[in-house]
Parts: C-alpha cells; sequence; structure tokens
C-alpha cells in the first residue's frame, strides 16, 4: 500500500479542463473562435509533463455568430463533432512542449514553450498555418474577402485534481497508429 501511495504522489495523474482560443485575420476584420470544453489528459512527474493529451470537439469552438462559426466548421473540412487531438511526444529540457496534432486526418508536428507551467497550470501561445492541417483559408465574394493562413493558439490547461482512471482514458483516447497510447 505504501508502494501505490508514493507513486500516487510522486506520479500525478488527472484528467483537467482547459480552454483554446483561435485567432485569425481576414481582409475584413479579426476573428476569434475559443472553447472552454477542452478536456486534457496529464501526468506530471517531478515537475515535469511526461504525459499530455489534449481534446476538443469542433463544434465547441465559438465566435459569437453563428453565421461565422458556420463558415469556419465548413473550413474544417470534416465532420463538426471530429475532434482536435494533441497527443504530447516531449517535454525538451528548455520547458517546450512538442507533439502532434490532429484535424481530422491531417496531423502534424508542433511545438509550443508555454509561457507559465506551474502550480497545475500550462498556458501560452504559438502560431500555426492552417494550411498545415489541410485547412484551405476561406475566401468570399469573388476573393474580395481572404481569410490568412496564420492563426495564433492560445491556451490554457489547468489541473483540477480529479484522477482520472486508465480504463476510461482508454475509452476516450484509444490508441491510434503512430500516436501514444
Amino acid at each position: 500500500m505504501k508502494a501505490i501511495w508514493f507513486l500516487m504522489v510522486v506520479m500525478q495523474t488527472v484528467w483537467a479542463a482547459g480552454s483554446i482560443e483561435v485567432n485569425g485575420t481576414s481582409s475584413l476584420h479579426d476573428w476569434k473562435l475559443a472553447s472552454e470544453s477542452v478536456r486534457v489528459y496529464m501526468v506530471q512527474e517531478n515537475g515535469r509533463v511526461d504525459t499530455l493529451q489534449v481534446a476538443l470537439v469542433i463544434e465547441t469552438l465559438k465566435s459569437g455568430n453563428e453565421a461565422l462559426d458556420n463558415d469556419a466548421y465548413e473550413a474544417f473540412g470534416v465532420d463538426r463533432e471530429c475532434p482536435v487531438l494533441f497527443t504530447l511526444r516531449a517535454q525538451k529540457e528548455d520547458g517546450s512542449l512538442e507533439g502532434v496534432m490532429r484535424i481530422g486526418s491531417h496531423e502534424t508536428q508542433v511545438a509550443a514553450t508555454p509561457d507559465r507551467m506551474e502550480d497545475g497550470v500550462i498556458s501560452g501561445t504559438f502560431k500555426t498555418k492552417m494550411s498545415r492541417f489541410g485547412i484551405t483559408p476561406p475566401s468570399l465574394f469573388a476573393g474580395m474577402m481572404t481569410v490568412d493562413d496564420t492563426v495564433g493558439i492560445r491556451y490554457t490547461l489547468s489541473d483540477d485534481g480529479v484522477p482520472m482512471p486508465p480504463v476510461l482514458l482508454r475509452c476516450l483516447f484509444p490508441p491510434q497508429q503512430g500516436m501514444a497510447p
């Protein structure tokens, strides 16, 4: 029993919550899609992140404008109920997190250096291009309105302290070829 208690103290495994913002620009205005429905599986050991898996369903990204939301979902080119998944591959010595982000069938390597990684909170921003995920930036009115390919991703992942049973983890994040179990 002491060994189990030791592992629980040294290796903190939690099911956490978070938020994601996708910020972009168009020839008409800046835009933002945000979700507070982000689920996170995190294993921290001795102050380092050993496992980090993040999931959100595309249709939980909202702008506050239903027409803009629908245009954005169409641009993703996948089912609205499709999850966006991030799986950590490594935390580097400098604190940066490297992993694989998947939207539909498109996977790409991403790296981010968190602004904050303490007290059960990981937060920061990084930039990427929609085209890296097979998303063609929307263009409307015969090209009169265009959306820039570069987007900023702002993330906050927080430890809510609720243990996540491994059997439930396997149900929510089934192993995929080339992805961490």
